[in-house]
């Protein structure tokens, strides 16, 4: 904020002036800067609140997965890569990463008399491009038989060719036996 008193024409004043024009310079931009630096730190606010929200949602919709035996899936065709929520690993008794994520990995895992149905239906759904549904029993690999719903949709890029499906998976298991 020093200024240089300006006197004169002679050399002395000259460098007095510049002195002067470089202090406004600075001056201005160290504005600029606080200014950037004030936006920043809003957006960084803006972005930690937003990531604090997200969150939340996630553990609110891992926490009604849990209650309602309830999980999603997408699979890339393309890539052939599955993604599976927790809530389908604890359904198919498995714990993330061990499990191979692929189509045929997950194929392993149904009930051996139920798999044809499985492969049908997926069939189906992608050569009619429909979504599909159908209950079907999968097994743990502790021996244990769970009866599942499964619904899935396909995706489509831009020219709408399918590339990949997304579904859920809830287990009915314990609402089949008392039906039952």
């Amino acid at each position: 904020a020093a200024r240089v008193p300006v006197r004169g024409r002679h050399e002395v004043a000259h460098v007095a002036e510049a002195f002067n024009n470089m202090v406004k310079r600075v001056q201005a931009s160290n504005t600029a800067l606080e200014t950037r630096i004030a936006e920043r730190t809003r957006e960084l606010a803006e972005l930690k609140r937003a990531e604090e929200a997200l969150r939340k949602s996630e553990g609110s919709l891992r926490e009604a997965q849990r209650i309602a035996h309830l999980g999603n899936w997408d699979w890339n065709i393309v890539t052939n890569e599955l993604h599976w929520s927790n809530e389908i690993y604890q359904i198919f008794g498995l714990t993330p990463g061990d499990f191979a994520a692929t189509y045929e990995a997950f194929l392993v895992r149904e009930h051996p008399e139920d798999r044809a149905l499985v492969r049908q239906a997926v069939r189906q759904s992608l050569e009619a491009g429909k979504p599909y549904g159908l209950d079907h029993r999968v097994l743990r690999p502790d021996g244990e038989i769970r009866i599942v719903h499964e619904q899935a949709e396909l995706i489509r890029d831009n020219a709408g060719v399918t590339i990949g499906m997304v579904g859920t998976v809830q287990d009915i298991t314990d609402p089949k036996r008392l039906e039952a």
